[in-house]
């Protein structure tokens, strides 16, 4: 029997104590296998019943569980799928897979293998699949239904017009190769194609703007503290924790690498980077601190420039912030003394105290509005990993090498090259490599 063939089973549920577990089991031998485990046919599908759950070899009963059926191909792997609902313990979930394991044709399923045979039996796109992995690791709201309107199909809804477009375009600018001996007729119908491909083009372009909130909600919205020596960074980053999350001193240079926090903010991940004090020093080490400093701000999606509100103003090193990310002038110790924005200050500027709280509500309302204005509207974020990003990039270089080219037969080629890219996008088209990087980051029971 061939691997892809066999029965699959694992735990579709957590593998710890729990008030319940689920056994998903899926292959040819499904039906088979939970009448041999339960002594009952399965008759039924999509309807819970009862029954013991017993080991085919001793007739011991392990569990009282509940079974239910999917008859293939109204399953979520489009085969015959089962279920079965045991009690949470450790001894019965491993029991459960042991005796079923034990049947011919039966084996663990590997990470991700019911995602990879509901991909390979056609229920679902590659983009789907993707989704659900980012829906299974969502942990805020705004990642929730980002994730989930992926899984409902909004890019392959999107990305299949593209490809009904192109493949348009290919078939008119191939049916014109054969008029090649009537001009007129020939050059109109590859104007034709040309514009298809440029609307595509077009549409590629408008897709590819909701890149950078999709990755913000994926991955986090970046806010590093940066500014000099003892200004306070690491007791704002403590405020904010709610936590002694990093050490404060007195001292100069006591934060020598970055230390984060997480926290939810506008239902995105909000990641708050403590670094080094910027200033002049001949110690490695803290050097090394400010270049990692340097580099987080490159990376920053906000920069808070901390100063010291009973100092005067030093801000030496505010030239080391990158010009394209954005930047808050935050003075703490608002409870020693106050100061007032600068004439270049005033768009973005806070008065906060570390020790006794204040300013920090303000603060966190307005990053609230930061966050929410950066990752707009669910509906138009559809773009979140970097695979797909790549893709739409390479369809885009074939539309565009198009028109460079001078011979038709060879502009074909280019936008079959284009629709090609849209198919690694689906996964019509992608190797057997790309599929197992992907599934192999799903849990072993998806």
């Amino acid at each position: 029997m061939k691997r892809s063939e066999e029965t699959i089973v694992a735990c579709g549920t957590a593998r710890a104590k729990s008030g319940l577990a689920v056994v998903r089991v899926s292959g040819k031998q499904a039906l088979h296998v939970a009448e041999t485990v339960t002594r009952q046919p399965v008759n039924t599908q999509r309807k819970m019943v009862v029954r013991d759950l017993v080991c085919p070899n001793s007739g011991e009963v392990i569990d009282r569980c509940l079974v239910v059926a999917f008859f293939a191909p109204n399953s979520f792997t489009g085969e015959d799928v089962v279920e079965f609902h045991v009690h949470g313990s450790l001894a019965v979930i491993e029991k459960t897979l042991e005796i079923i394991t034990a049947l011919d044709g039966c084996r663990l399923a590997e990470a991700g293998q019911f995602t990879s045979r509901a991909f390979l039996n056609g229920k679902m796109d590659l983009t789907q699949v993707e989704g659900l992995g980012d829906l299974i690791e969502a942990e805020t709201d705004e990642q929730r239904r980002q994730a989930l309107r992926i899984v409902d199909g909004g890019l392959l809804r999107t990305v299949e017009k593209l490809s009904d477009k192109l493949s348009e375009a290919l078939a008119i600018m191939e049916a014109s190769l054969d008029f090649a001996d009537e001009t007129d007729v020939a050059d109109d119908a590859e104007k034709q194609a040309l514009v298809l491909a440029a609307e595509v083009n077009e549409d590629i372009i408008r897709l590819l703007t909701s890149s950078k909130p999709s990755e913000t909600v994926r991955n986090g919205f970046r806010i590093v503290l940066a500014g000099p020596p003892n200004v306070g960074k690491s007791s704002i980053l403590n405020r904010l924790a709610g936590r002694d999350a990093v050490i404060v001193s007195d001292q100069a240079g006591t934060t020598r690498d970055l230390h984060e926090i997480r926290m939810t903010i506008a239902g995105c991940p909000a990641i708050f980077i403590d670094s080094a004090g910027m200033r002049a020093t001949m110690d490695a080490i803290e050097g090394e601190g400010i270049r990692r400093a340097k580099d987080a701000m490159k990376d920053a999606d906000l920069v808070w420039w901390i100063d010291d509100l009973s100092v005067a103003a030093e801000g030496t090193f505010e030239d080391d912030i990158p010009a394209n990310v954005t930047t808050w002038h935050v003075g703490n110790k608002s409870d020693i003394a106050s100061r007032g924005p600068s004439r270049d200050q005033e768009s973005r500027y806070f008065e906060i105290s570390a020790r006794t709280g204040y300013g920090f509500d303000a603060l966190t309302a307005a990053l609230k509005d930061e966050i929410s204005r950066s990752i707009g509207r669910v509906d138009d974020r559809l773009v979140i990993r970097s695979r797909q990003f790549d893709c739409l990039q390479e369809c885009q270089h074939s539309i565009a090498e198009i028109e460079s080219l001078h011979e038709s037969e060879i502009k074909a080629e280019a936008m079959r090259a284009a629709l090609q890219a849209i198919g690694r996008l689906t996964g019509r088209e992608t190797s057997e490599d790309i599929l197992g990087r992907i599934f192999q980051g799903f849990c072993i029971g998806k």
